[in-house]
């Protein structure tokens, strides 16, 4: 189950129609100090049986951020989460701790990805990363195969109500 991305804009009457609306629902969007708070409601980009699907990021300070997501749906359903990390040079360590955690580091940068939910099947997939794009092959910025370690993990028929944390 993916949400719909074949949304546009148009020229009606040479001008620009109205913002399309692809279902999002703002929770919150604060700063105190050091803390950031950015919450939302995506249910509806994704439809039935998804009933809610709230995604919460916590910035705490430059370097901490907390992902939480909130699922509830009328039935059991399967639920992935990706991530792409940078290897464009080769130097990405990454070390997995059990099924449902790792750290990646690059230089001087790392992260901690922790799956507090059990019961899921990590994966590890090469990717393509690209500083700048370009449509011919083999120009500046462009990246190699492997350049991009995609994560990719799943929890198979999870519970109506469930919660990720990353």
């Amino acid at each position: 189950m993916e949400q719909p991305t074949d949304f546009s804009r148009n020229l009606q009457n040479g001008k620009l129609s109205e913002p399309v609306d692809r279902g999002g629902v703002r929770l919150l969007a604060d700063q105190q100090g050091p803390l950031t708070a950015i919450g939302s409601d995506v249910a509806r980009a994704y439809g039935l049986p998804i009933t809610s699907f709230k995604r919460f990021c916590l910035l705490c300070g430059p370097q901490v951020l907390f992902v939480i997501d909130s699922i509830e749906s009328n039935i059991p359903v399967t639920t992935t989460w990706n991530w792409l990390l940078n290897n464009r040079d080769g130097q990405l360590d990454v070390k997995w701790f059990g099924t449902d955690r790792l750290v990646a580091r690059r230089e001087t940068a790392g992260m901690k990805l922790f799956n507090l939910n059990g019961d899921r099947r990590e994966t590890i997939r090469y990717a393509y990363i690209h500083d700048s794009y370009h449509c011919l092959p083999n120009h500046p910025g462009e990246g190699g195969p492997a350049a991009g370690c995609w994560f990719v993990g799943q929890r198979p028929n999870q519970p109506s109500n469930a919660s990720d944390c990353m």
